[in-house]
This record gives structure tokens, C-alpha cells and sequence, in this order.
């Protein structure tokens, strides 16, 4: 029996938790709340189960507290890694609730394309109509010509060539009188052969475009004379890729067609009409096919 104030003998004699483990688990557990909490469960069970009991305990807590991503101040820590697995689950989630509903991914799937397809189609009609037109002066005035005759059941766009030099002599409404067909051009230069989308074209197509050549001149009556229609005009982009940009280009011989052809000259930047023509030719008076569209412009006298 002991005197009231005095100390526990028992207290004196019980043992304490080893120092070096204690002091590994303070250094392990960065928040102090934690470390009080694991600390003082620690001591009440050591009584009981020892020091390899303690040793293990601290030792696994400790290696658990270091390999974890907790943060000095005990809050969450958003790292990159969290986040990429967090999208991760949620792109899971959302595949697993597509499958399970097959006709509804499908209608979803179905309405974006369509609604994507009618977009691109407005948005390529807006963009050829109006953000970037024909390249004319004045489009108001440009009519296009067809053919039409008891025969024909529709009206066709494509004219004969005897045709159109009749309807080019006896117009009088129309300033210029053009056409153009298409043309598969083969053009070799420096060894290097290369297809190119041009068009053969009649005198007064450029004129009737109102676009004068960056160098060397359109084409003339002459030029359309069989045997004298070996003369092109190139495009800007042609003439930079193939010729590095050399003004001196104009009245050189180069092969088209395995054929001698003279450059007369070079139009200015972003003008590639029709349909991206990079090369344009005269068409010779005796031309091996029909002539595609024929566009015209019609402009009051003086105009």
C-alpha cells in the first residue's frame, strides 16, 4: 500500500517503447495530428505485445506513410498523375455506359455525323460563294453559255467548237467570248516529269477575268493558229516550285505534252482558275475535243 502523493513503483518499472522506433515513425509522419494519434496507439499496445511488436508496426507504418502522396500540410494533392487517372476512370465510366445502351451510341453517333457533314458542306459553300469567290472583277456580269437546239433535251454546258467561233464573231451583248477545256498537262523540266491540272483555253479569257500576268502577256488570235499554239502561261505557285522564281522563265522552251512549248508568261499569286489550273495553253483552231463551259461577260459599251 502506498502513501497518497508518493510515486507508483509500478510506473517507475514500466518499460518504454524504443527510442530509434519512435523516432522513425516522428520522422515518417509529417502531420503532427497523425503522428499524436499513431503514436499514442502505439504505446498503449506495447505493454501488451512488445518490442518486436513495436519494431514491426512502426517499421510498416513508416514505409507506408513514405510511399503514399500526402502532402506536408495533409490536404489532397492534385498531381498530374491524379488527374490523368481520374480522366481515365471517367473515359472507363463513360465507354461502359455506351455499351450498355448500343441504340442510343448509335442514334448520338449517327446525329453528330450527319450534323458534322451538313456543317463542312455550308461551310464549304460559304466559303466558295463568298469568303473566297471566283476570282473576277465584277461576277455580276459573267454569264455562262449553253447550247440548247430541238435535239437536245437539256441544255449543254460543253459547246462544239465550230459553234462557239461562230457565236465569238456575231456576238454583239457580249465584251468577251471565252472557253476552256480541260487539260491533263505532262510537264518535264530538268529530267523531272510531273502531271499538272491545267486547262486549254481561247484569246480573251484573261481579259474577260480582268487579270493581267505578274510577267509576259495573255494570249492572242495568233496563238490560236494550228501550229503556233505552242505557247503556256504558268501559274505563280507553278513558277515558284519549278522555276525557283526566275523572271527570266518568260520566252524559255520547256516540254509539255513531249512536245516544245514557249512560256509567254506567269499570272499573279492565287490565281489558279478553273479549278486550280496551274498551266494554261491556247486552244489550236482545230481543237481535238469539245470545249468545256464557255463563260462570257457582258458589259455596256465603255464599260
Amino acid at each position: 500500500m502506498t502513501r497518497h502523493g508518493s510515486p507508483d513503483p509500478d510506473e517507475d518499472h514500466r518499460p518504454t517503447p524504443p527510442a530509434l522506433a519512435t523516432w522513425v515513425l516522428e520522422r515518417a509522419l509529417r502531420s503532427e495530428a497523425e503522428r499524436e494519434m499513431v503514436l499514442g496507439d502505439l504505446h498503449e499496445d506495447f505493454a501488451r505485445y512488445g518490442s518486436g511488436w513495436y519494431w514491426r508496426q512502426a517499421l510498416s507504418i513508416a514505409a507506408h506513410a513514405r510511399t503514399r502522396s500526402v502532402p506536408a500540410s495533409g490536404g489532397p494533392r492534385m498531381s498530374g498523375d491524379r488527374l490523368m487517372s481520374t480522366l481515365m476512370k471517367d473515359v472507363r465510366y463513360a465507354w461502359r455506359a455506351l455499351c450498355k445502351r448500343p441504340l442510343l451510341t448509335l442514334t448520338v453517333a449517327a446525329t453528330l455525323a450527319v450534323g458534322l457533314g451538313a456543317n463542312a458542306a455550308i461551310f464549304n459553300l460559304i466559303d466558295r460563294l463568298i469568303l473566297r469567290p471566283y476570282p473576277l472583277d465584277d461576277p455580276d456580269a459573267v454569264v455562262l453559255l449553253s447550247e440548247t437546239g430541238p435535239r437536245l433535251q437539256d441544255r449543254k454546258e460543253a459547246v462544239s467548237p465550230a459553234n462557239f467561233f461562230d457565236w465569238r464573231a456575231q456576238t454583239r451583248t457580249l465584251t468577251f467570248v471565252s472557253a476552256y477545256a480541260w487539260w491533263d498537262a505532262n510537264l518535264v523540266e530538268r529530267g523531272d516529269p510531273e502531271r499538272l491540272p491545267g486547262f486549254q483555253i481561247t484569246s480573251g479569257f484573261f481579259e474577260a477575268m480582268r487579270v493581267q500576268p505578274a510577267l509576259g502577256r495573255t494570249f492572242v488570235r495568233n496563238d490560236e493558229t494550228f501550229c503556233r499554239h505552242h505557247v503556256v502561261i504558268l501559274s505563280d505557285a507553278l513558277w515558284k516550285r519549278r522555276f525557283d522564281g526566275d523572271p527570266s522563265v518568260v520566252g524559255r522552251t520547256v516540254i509539255v505534252d513531249g512536245e516544245p512549248h514557249q512560256v509567254i508568261g506567269v499570272m499573279p499569286p492565287r490565281f489558279s482558275f478553273p479549278e486550280g489550273s496551274q498551266i494554261w495553253a491556247p486552244t489550236p483552231s482545230i481543237p481535238k475535243h469539245r470545249l468545256g463551259a464557255t463563260p462570257g461577260i457582258s458589259r455596256p459599251s465603255g464599260g
